[in-house]
């Protein structure tokens, strides 16, 4: 058991809560890599750089349609 002076200036090693919050933390990193590598997520990132692209092109180079030549 740790005495309170020990508490507060953590010289003492963790306790199993905090070594299996630590799991638990490293876990749910892991299912949130897994999640971004899901292809919906993936398709969603795809198109929205596509559109970004297009945009900033069409941004700088307008379609002759919008602006005609003569």
């Amino acid at each position: 058991m740790q005495t309170l002076e020990q508490k507060r200036s953590g010289s003492s090693r963790q306790n199993p809560s905090a070594m299996q919050m630590t799991a638990e933390r490293n876990s749910q990193l892991g299912y949130f890599l897994q999640y971004l590598s899901l292809a919906p997520v993936l398709a969603v990132v795809t198109v929205s750089v596509a559109f970004s692209t297009w945009a900033i092109i069409n941004y700088f180079f307008p379609d002759l349609l919008f602006f005609p030549l003569n």
